[in-house]
């Protein structure tokens, strides 16, 4: 299966997460009713029946149960709207600032950094939990571009480089995987259930602090005695209908998540190369004095299966992972001996004293270590792939190379300014400068967020004589490290930023091929838009896919190297539509294409179900390597196409061996 079914599949099985949750509301409508039934026959009316039962009462307190629950569930989600972020402070998670200098933090952003950058996945925005001393994290989001990952102090400060590596590994699976919308999902429908039982809580509290009251001050009137009975008996059984409540919400993070951890354990080995790492982060949480849980939030119960381990302390028929034991073996039979033997002789001890590192320091290594002398530039000459989509939610150890390798050259271009939000939006407008004629930007007169012209700026020119030394294929990587720097900024800051190049790129009422990438790479990652109506037939794109597909035709066939294959753009469009799309006669090769018509072109393609998606992936990847050649302007081209269309795919387009 690979990554757009398991997107196609996450969507069905929020249908099946609706039946879990009409499931858990019935029961807990049935055993409301059968009490309040009793109530009402010993305490009010012994001569009420069945039938008159169903007639009002019934409904009315079914429709109360559905409101209530219903509108728990809602809030949660109304709180959970902006996703991932709206998660993690919901627990009381602090954002961690990109320039942070602290140890622990940077090394958390180092390894995100480069396994975001060999996955292709966006960086998603960083979180600690500081009160909490279990060892845990969490990544949620509805969409690539709203993902936030989570670790808590206890993470940072017990587990060695590896270990947390490992981890990380595992939260990216659940990207690759699709986990994380059906997770917050989950959340919201958890809120709602546990909702009935809060309220019977605090009943039963009221109730029982009335009845002290009322002995304090003498009042022993019938009625009140009453009151408070009632009051008590409502109380507990809205008490004990929260937690049967309770138990199915168990039982749905447990036939849910517990095979998907399984999944993301296998799949963090494959991303990382190093079975040991999250095994031995395993190990600590279920056989040292170290443990999982989440003890500062009342908020760990409806996030337990998320959670890399368990929230709070279950029986293990509701724990929504597998026992630890069992995801070691799964990961490696042989592991635990391995880590038992460490632990005897003290090698699962944290790294005493954790030094102040850049990605030069730490290897630039959130995976194990490779050799990296030598990472095949995006226009070296590779064998087409039998089905680029295929690569989608993997990290081969070509990406890895590549990543390795140029994060170290950006580290060495623009050092510890690459995770300055200042720096980086004046590298922004610097690339865009660079494609502007040098009469429209002497004449621009813009300013930067902090209100200072852009050319006039005290960092501009530091900026600029960085980003002069930044190899053409190195640009792609530098905007997605510049735009996750910014999205710690607020949202007026990122609506400036993407407004000021749309300007820039107009100054010369021209827009050429980079600043039509730089201008759509920014404004995906640093503008919020709402998602649009999902399209599942592809003949209502025809236009849109003609538009692309031509474009890419074009960039195939200008300037090929290799005559023995070279042919028109036409004629290469319809070869291909041919195999791909034999049943679409509406596609026709565009011999004129505005940036407008491309962006706005790519825009809707990319509201496609995820099943359309591979088709137009692998049509886009035979017109890039139809020659076996990827020039940089197709390399650019493909790698936004991807982007734009929530594909987490690796960076470098490797041949098939």
């Amino acid at each position: 299966m690979d990554f757009f079914e398991k997107q196609d599949k996450a969507r069905r099985n929020t249908y099946w997460l609706l039946l879990y949750f009409a499931l858990a509301l019935t029961s807990m409508t049935v055993i409301i009713n059968f009490a309040a039934y009793w109530v009402t026959r010993l305490w009010i009316n012994n001569l009420i029946s069945i039938q008159a039962w169903f007639q009002e009462p019934f409904w009315w307190i079914s429709g109360g149960v559905v409101l209530t629950v219903g509108a728990g569930t809602l809030w949660r989600l109304i709180q959970l709207n902006k996703g991932g972020e709206s998660l993690a402070r919901l627990l009381g998670a602090s954002p961690v600032s990109p320039e942070t200098r602290l140890p622990g933090e940077r090394r958390l952003i180092n390894i995100t950094e480069e396994m975001s950058i060999a996955s292709g996945v966006p960086m998603p925005r960083l979180f600690i939990l500081h009160s909490e001393q279990g060892i845990n994290a969490f990544v949620a989001g509805y969409r690539l571009e709203d993902m936030s990952l989570t670790v808590t102090q206890g993470a940072l400060e017990q587990l060695t480089r590896d270990e947390l590596q490992g981890i990380i590994g595992h939260e990216f699976s659940h990207i690759h995987n699709a986990d994380t919308r059906l997770n917050i999902q989950i959340v919201s429908v958890l809120a709602g259930i546990l909702l009935i039982g809060a309220i019977g809580s605090f009943l039963f509290r009221s109730a029982f602090h009335s009845s002290r009251t009322g002995f304090r001050v003498g009042s022993r009137r019938g009625n009140d005695a009453r009151s408070t009975a009632a009051l008590v008996g409502a109380g507990a059984v809205l008490f004990v209908v929260g937690y049967t409540g309770l138990f199915f919400g168990r039982m749905i993070q447990a036939a849910i998540s517990r095979q998907r951890e399984l999944l993301a354990d296998s799949s963090s080995v494959q991303f990382t190369r190093n079975p040991d790492g999250i095994g031995a982060a395993l190990f600590k949480i279920g056989y040292t004095n170290q443990n999982s849980y989440l003890t500062a939030t009342s908020k760990a119960q409806e996030v337990n299966h998320m959670c890399f381990g368990e929230s709070l302390k279950l029986n293990s028929w509701f724990a929504s992972h597998p026992p630890i034991n069992q995801r070691i073996d799964a990961i490696d039979p042989k592991l635990m001996s391995r880590m038992r033997s460490r632990y005897n002789t003290g090698k699962l001890a944290p790294e005493a004293g954790q030094k102040d590192e850049s990605p030069i320091s730490a290897g630039i290594s959130g995976f194990a270590s490779t050799k990296t002398t030598q990472a095949p530039p995006p226009t070296a000459k590779q064998k087409p792939p039998s089905a680029l989509h295929e690569l989608a939610g993997s990290v081969p150890e070509d990406s890895q190379r590549w990543a390795t390798h140029i994060l170290g050259e950006l580290d060495r271009i623009f050092g510890d300014t690459l995770h300055q939000p200042t720096h980086c939006e004046l590298l922004l407008y610097g690339l865009v400068l660079k494609e502007t004629s040098l009469m429209a930007s002497t004449q621009t007169e813009l300013k930067s967020s902090d209100g200072q012209s852009i050319l006039s700026h005290p960092d501009y020119i530091e900026s600029w004589n960085r980003l002069k030394q930044l190899p053409p294929e190195a640009m792609m990587t530098l905007l997605e490290v510049a735009t996750s720097v910014l999205k710690s900024c607020n949202s007026q800051v990122r609506q400036h930023i993407t407004q000021t190049l749309k300007e820039l790129v107009a100054a010369d009422n021209k827009t050429t091929f980079t600043e039509f990438v730089i201008l759509s790479f920014a404004a995906k990652h640093l503008l919020t838009k709402p998602p649009e109506k999902t399209v599942n037939k592809p003949d209502i794109l025809a236009t849109e896919l003609s538009v692309i597909l031509s474009m890419f035709c074009f960039l195939g066939t200008k300037g090929s190297g290799n005559q023995q294959v070279s042919r028109g753009p036409e004629s290469l469009f319809n070869e291909i539509t041919t195999l791909y799309y034999p049943l679409l006669t509406k596609l026709s090769y565009q011999p004129s294409i505005s940036s407008t018509l491309l962006s706005q072109s790519i825009r809707r393609v990319s509201n496609m179900s995820p099943l359309l998606k591979p088709t137009i992936i692998d049509a886009c990847a035979e017109a890039v390597m139809h020659d076996q050649t990827v020039t940089l302007k197709e390399y650019q081209l493909l790698r936004l196409v991807i982007e734009l269309l929530d594909c987490p795919m690796p960076p470098v387009i490797p041949g098939v061996k």
